[in-house]
Protein backbone atom coordinates (compact mmCIF):
# COMPACT_ATOMS: atom_id res chain seq x y z
CA UNK A 1 0.00 0.00 0.00
CA UNK A 2 1.35 3.63 -0.55
CA UNK A 3 0.84 5.78 2.09
CA UNK A 4 -0.31 10.06 0.88
CA UNK A 5 -0.38 13.02 2.25
CA UNK A 6 -2.72 15.53 0.15
CA UNK A 7 -1.31 14.08 -3.45
CA UNK A 8 2.09 13.38 -2.05
CA UNK A 9 3.60 9.27 -1.70
CA UNK A 10 4.82 9.75 1.78
CA UNK A 11 5.35 6.22 2.51
CA UNK A 12 4.20 2.67 2.22
CA UNK A 13 3.00 -0.76 3.63
CA UNK A 14 3.56 -4.02 2.97
CA UNK A 15 0.93 -6.79 4.56
CA UNK A 16 1.35 -10.57 4.40
CA UNK A 17 -1.39 -12.86 5.37
CA UNK A 18 -0.16 -15.12 8.17
CA UNK A 19 -3.40 -17.13 8.55
CA UNK A 20 -7.44 -16.77 8.54
CA UNK A 21 -7.16 -13.68 10.92
CA UNK A 22 -3.68 -13.52 11.53
CA UNK A 23 -1.13 -10.70 9.59
CA UNK A 24 2.30 -9.30 9.39
CA UNK A 25 3.55 -6.00 8.58
CA UNK A 26 6.13 -6.93 6.71
CA UNK A 27 7.86 -3.43 5.98
CA UNK A 28 6.05 0.20 6.83
CA UNK A 29 7.99 3.15 6.58
CA UNK A 30 7.41 6.96 6.11
CA UNK A 31 9.41 9.76 4.18
CA UNK A 32 11.83 11.16 7.12
CA UNK A 33 10.57 14.75 6.11
CA UNK A 34 6.77 13.41 7.19
CA UNK A 35 7.61 11.49 10.20
CA UNK A 36 6.26 12.80 14.01
CA UNK A 37 3.54 14.36 11.95
CA UNK A 38 0.86 11.25 12.48
CA UNK A 39 1.42 9.69 9.01
CA UNK A 40 2.60 6.27 10.79
CA UNK A 41 0.00 6.02 13.19
CA UNK A 42 -2.99 7.49 10.58
CA UNK A 43 -1.40 4.38 8.43
CA UNK A 44 -1.78 1.72 10.90
CA UNK A 45 -5.33 3.22 11.93
CA UNK A 46 -5.78 2.69 7.86
CA UNK A 47 -5.23 -1.37 8.30
CA UNK A 48 -7.13 -1.56 10.84
CA UNK A 49 -10.18 -0.13 9.27
CA UNK A 50 -9.45 -2.63 5.86
CA UNK A 51 -8.28 -5.43 8.22
CA UNK A 52 -11.16 -5.63 11.09
CA UNK A 53 -11.51 -8.98 11.31
CA UNK A 54 -7.69 -9.67 12.36
CA UNK A 55 -7.44 -10.51 15.79
CA UNK A 56 -3.32 -11.19 15.81
CA UNK A 57 -0.98 -8.58 13.73
CA UNK A 58 2.82 -8.90 14.12
CA UNK A 59 6.09 -7.35 13.23
CA UNK A 60 9.47 -6.72 13.51
CA UNK A 61 12.06 -4.17 13.72
CA UNK A 62 15.71 -4.28 14.19
CA UNK A 63 17.34 -3.66 17.62
CA UNK A 64 19.18 -0.55 17.42
CA UNK A 65 16.08 0.96 16.23
CA UNK A 66 15.03 2.89 19.01
CA UNK A 67 12.25 4.96 17.29
CA UNK A 68 10.33 2.48 16.21
CA UNK A 69 10.56 0.30 18.99
CA UNK A 70 8.96 3.48 21.00
CA UNK A 71 6.36 4.32 17.86
CA UNK A 72 5.00 0.71 18.08
CA UNK A 73 3.42 0.33 21.71
CA UNK A 74 1.79 3.75 20.66
CA UNK A 75 -0.44 2.03 18.05
CA UNK A 76 -1.19 -1.08 20.25
CA UNK A 77 1.81 -3.23 19.66
CA UNK A 78 3.98 -5.28 22.40
CA UNK A 79 6.93 -6.50 22.58
CA UNK A 80 7.16 -10.39 22.74
CA UNK A 81 10.92 -11.31 21.93
CA UNK A 82 13.51 -11.81 19.19
CA UNK A 83 13.73 -13.35 15.98
CA UNK A 84 16.98 -15.33 15.44
CA UNK A 85 19.01 -12.20 14.00
CA UNK A 86 18.51 -10.18 17.32
CA UNK A 87 15.76 -8.71 15.70
CA UNK A 88 13.01 -7.56 18.14
CA UNK A 89 8.94 -9.12 17.75
CA UNK A 90 6.15 -7.28 18.73
CA UNK A 91 2.34 -8.28 18.42
CA UNK A 92 -1.11 -6.47 18.50
CA UNK A 93 -4.00 -8.77 19.54
CA UNK A 94 -7.58 -7.52 19.25
CA UNK A 95 -10.49 -8.82 20.48
CA UNK A 96 -12.19 -11.43 18.10
CA UNK A 97 -15.23 -10.30 16.13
Amino acid sequence: YKITCGDRIVGGCIVFRQDTRAYEVGRIFVDPDAQSRGVGAAAFEGLWRLYPLVKRWTLGTPKWNRRTRHFYPKVGFTEIGEDAHGGVLFERVTPAR
